[in-house]
């Protein structure tokens, strides 16, 4: 099940109180809308059998172009090999994890896999802020040098939301005893 509300309203304390905020609860893979700055916030749980190797996520990125140089702001990852942890990471041409210059943060979320946490995105034209439950936890200030190639976060983005899959990326942890997950 899938459910989408957006509205506009006030957030709680989150520092970089903003426009709007996005809920979305579980969901296979759903693009959900297209925006260009403001204040998002997913509440979601992962999924207890992810499998090691297979990723759920929440993250916008824009639907034309080749990635990373059309940028990604992952508002949080799930790595089934890390239960518990949970990612922050943004990738552009000059940052990412292909070429070993990838810009993140991790938090420690114990029960992520079994309760509904609300994970979050502060996206103004100078800095990208992500959180989970209202605590801050990566900052990615705009670079006065190095353009689109350091900053491609000024166009219109497409926030996507997935329940565990290789598709992107699993790596050599995934198992290979136990059965994937079925959606």
């Amino acid at each position: 099940m899938l459910i989408i509300e957006a509205r506009h309203e006030r957030t709680r304390k989150f520092a970089e109180q903003r426009r709007s905020a996005l809920h979305v609860g579980p969901a296979h893979h759903a693009r959900i809308a297209t925006w260009t700055y403001g204040f998002f916030e997913i509440a979601r749980s992962c999924p207890v059998d992810a499998a090691p190797g297979l990723r759920s996520g929440c993250w916008a990125s824009m639907t034309k172009g080749r990635w990373p140089d059309v940028g990604e702001i992952d508002i949080m990852e799930h790595v089934g090999f890390d239960p518990g942890v949970v990612h922050g990471t943004i990738h552009t041409k000059a940052y990412n994890h292909v070429i070993h210059t990838a810009r993140g943060s991790q938090v420690s979320v114990p029960d992520a896999c079994t309760a509904f946490h609300r994970y979050q995105l502060s996206w103004t034209p100078d800095r990208l802020i992500i959180g989970a439950d209202d605590h801050p936890y990566f900052q990615f200030d705009r670079e006065m040098k190095g353009g689109h190639d350091v900053w491609p976060f000024d166009a219109p983005n497409t926030c996507c939301s997935t329940s565990p899959s290789a598709a992107h990326g699993a790596d050599s942890r995934a198992s290979t005893t136990r059965p994937f997950p079925r959606g």
